[in-house]
């Protein structure tokens, strides 16, 4: 599927490509939010077609706190499988904020990209999380702005779409 914000269509996925533009936006969302105990948290890239992980989760920045390291690349992983089983009468969900329910410890943070990858981290407030993914998703080609838009106004997350 083309994405709509290049005139030649998606870029290929490049996994390292895809980790450097995560790491940049992860520190750039920590250092505008001004987020002083947070320093980073877990990434991992999901495969939407074949239900497979191409990037398990990986740290991003720096997780001191060991059972904290633990609940985020669980949740890292369990928004992107989430995201990627999750249909409603409207179709496919397009984030992992559509399914959020706090009292089953379910958040946003994930999104899925015209391309067919879903994108998820953990470890930020919430709707950090999500933003450091849909620009991730952008800049490295995988999503268009319109769908990253989409994206946005399901948490009403105020982007910051200036990186």
């Amino acid at each position: 599927m083309a994405c709509g914000s290049c005139r030649r269509g998606p870029r290929p996925l490049v996994v390292r490509e895809v980790i450097a533009a995560v790491e940049r936006i992860v520190a750039e969302v920590i250092k505008r939010a001004k987020l002083k105990d947070r320093t980073g948290g877990y990434f991992c890239l999901l495969n939407h077609a074949t239900g497979e992980f191409l990037i398990r989760p990986r740290v991003i920045g720096m997780v001191t706190d060991r059972a904290k390291r633990r609940k985020y690349q669980y949740l890292c992983m369990e928004k992107a499988i989430r995201l990627s089983v999750m249909e409603d009468e409207r179709g496919v969900d397009v984030t992992s904020w559509q399914s959020r329910d706090e009292e089953k410890q379910r958040y946003g943070g994930a999104v899925l990209t015209e391309t067919d990858y879903i994108f998820s981290f953990s470890g930020l407030p919430e709707l950090c999380d999500e933003a450091a993914m849909i620009i991730a998703a952008v800049k490295s080609g995988q999503m268009s702005y319109g769908r990253a838009r989409k994206c946005a106004r399901f948490s009403n997350n105020l982007v910051d779409w200036g990186f």
